[in-house]
């Protein structure tokens, strides 16, 4: 081996050293708590040059997840590490939203509407006939019937003409939520409310933007934009104040998730959990400083969690 060799691959290994080094010091878009959220540790093996992950979800007993830039990643090991799944090279580098629904997945994309699924993401096919919007933002199923929301409202897909059929208008469609037949849709106007599948729609709030309808321990919450949360009550069909319930560090209240025992929320990009045995909000950062904005948080088992992040550049 000549001088020059040497110090040419001397430089790559050196380079490749200082390119790690950089990657890691700018955090992970994706971490794992095996304590119920005291502790956290990277999770992004395999997930290359991914500097956010938006959604977590589970289906037939894999993990998929939706990355700003690089697209879908898979896991089978409960997100110890990822992989591409199947000809995924072929999908839109940015997805908005995934879905499942019968027993097939539903891709949202950012600029090219819907792709399906029948083989567990390995092979996808455009869904888009009557989409007037290619930007999907949320999906929403219910029974027999699945919806999508854009930046240009509602859309039904009917099953025997195999296109999407628009069921409300001019505005930016940001989550959905069902209680009984009363289908709640949270805009960038408001929020608005179907009692018959969709075919009529009421304004049922009008102060600003909602960005998230979740539902937890069987009540509904809708988050908006700004500091204000609202709780439904269904009895009085009435959407009542329940911002003091949560924490008041922040401007902006997003619910990651939330079971039986245990609450998990982010504002201004710190977390924090509450279980319903106790009264107090946790901050459970711990091993988080790298993390710019929480995006999605899923228990895969008791006490074992993925988080989904925007890694700090």
């Amino acid at each position: 081996m000549t001088m020059k060799t040497i110090i040419i691959s001397s430089c790559l290994v050196f380079a490749t050293l200082i390119g790690h080094s950089a990657l890691a010091q700018g955090g992970s878009p994706l971490y794992r708590s095996t304590d119920n959220g005291k502790s956290w540790h990277t999770s992004d093996q395999g997930l290359n040059e991914a500097v956010r992950v938006d959604q977590i979800m589970s289906f037939k007993k894999q993990y998929f997840i939706l990355t700003e830039g690089q697209g879908l990643y898979v896991s089978s090991n409960q997100g110890k590490s990822w992989s591409k799944p199947g000809f995924s090279m072929f999908l839109p580098a940015k997805g908005d939203v995934i879905h499942a629904y019968n027993d097939l997945l539903w891709l949202g994309t950012y600029r090219d509407g819907v792709l399906v699924s029948a083989d567990q993401g390995n092979s996808w096919v455009p869904c888009i006939k009557g989409l007037r919007d290619l930007t999907i933002r949320a999906f929403h199923s219910h029974e027999e019937n699945i919806w999508v929301g854009t930046n240009d409202g509602v859309y039904l897909w009917n099953a025997t003409d195999k296109a999407w059929d628009q069921q409300l208008e001019g505005v930016q469609v940001n989550d959905f939520s069902q209680q009984g037949n009363r289908l709640f849709v949270a805009t960038h106007q408001g929020m608005q409310r179907s009692i018959d599948q969709g075919q009529h729609w009421e304004t049922v709030l009008e102060e600003g933007a909602v960005k998230q309808l979740y539902r937890w321990n069987m009540q509904l919450y809708a988050c908006s934009m700004h500091r204000k949360i609202w709780r439904y009550d269904p009895a009085k069909d009435i959407w009542n104040d329940a911002t003091g319930f949560f924490p008041t560090a922040g401007l902006s209240t997003t619910i990651l998730h939330g079971d039986e025992e245990v609450i998990y929320v982010t504002q201004e990009r710190k977390l924090y959990r509450k279980f319903t045995t106790q009264g107090q909000w946790e901050l459970v950062s711990n091993g988080l400083s790298n993390a710019a904005a929480f995006r999605d948080l899923t228990m895969v088992q008791p006490g074992v969690l993925l988080l989904a992040c925007t890694a700090k550049p």
